[in-house]
């Protein structure tokens, strides 16, 4: 295995017609008939982005693809503290909520974020994940030591997963929610560590939740 990925890593989509691999390496389980895809155009600027669908139903009954190439190695290393994508639930009206989690996979096991909540109809949405020791929970095997898994990732999974029940499945890794549902993805990119709140934002923060109180 290459440990290639890098501070600088970002998947847009944008592969030109005929390019040998425009999903850029994100794939779900071989026996799933709704591989990822790129879609050359409908991205949050216009351009082409990934689409993933979930059928409900076995196989390919989780929302849930993952990389095993580019986005593997040495995050410590690189200083990548966080992931920042573009998302769209393009389930249509009457579609089910994507709880959007990411996912990673080492030998201290697997460290997954809090969901990010997707409704449909509501268009592409800019979300940062924190990929810090405080914003990951360790979701089962491995030693459960976050270095571990960090500074050796093996796979980078993107998946919806409402409740903190964590199930494990083989080849399949931390598997999502069965849902139908259709998902669009863009620009996934590496990125440093979140800023934490200055003392001033805490201060406000402290005073909102006192008038609160106080009402």
């Amino acid at each position: 295995m290459i440990y290639a990925v890098t501070i600088t890593e970002l998947d847009d989509f944008n592969a030109p017609n005929g390019a040998l691999n425009p999903q850029e390496s994100w794939r779900e389980g071989n026996g799933s008939p709704s591989q990822p895809f790129q879609q050359p155009t409908g991205g949050p600027d216009g351009s082409g982005f990934l689409r993933d669908s979930s059928s409900g139903s076995s196989p390919g009954k989780n929302m849930q693809l993952w990389n095993t190439a580019q986005w593997t190695g040495d995050y410590l290393g690189q200083s990548i503290f966080s992931l920042s994508l573009d998302a769209n639930n393009l389930s249509g009206p009457g579609g089910e909520t994507i709880n959007l989690r990411v996912a990673l996979n080492g030998p201290g096991g697997w460290f997954v974020t809090e969901p990010q909540v997707l409704l449909p109809e509501t268009g592409w949405q800019s979300l940062l994940f924190d990929l810090s020791s405080s914003g990951l929970v360790h979701a089962g095997q491995g030693n459960a030591v976050y270095d571990s898994t960090m500074s050796a990732v093996n796979r980078l999974q993107i998946i919806s997963l409402e409740e903190d029940t964590f199930d494990i499945g083989g080849n399949a890794g931390l598997r999502g929610d069965t849902i139908v549902a259709t998902l669009g993805l863009d620009n996934i990119k590496a990125g440093a560590a979140i800023p934490e709140p200055s003392g001033a934002a805490l201060i406000l923060i402290g005073c909102a939740g006192l008038i609160r109180r106080r009402r």
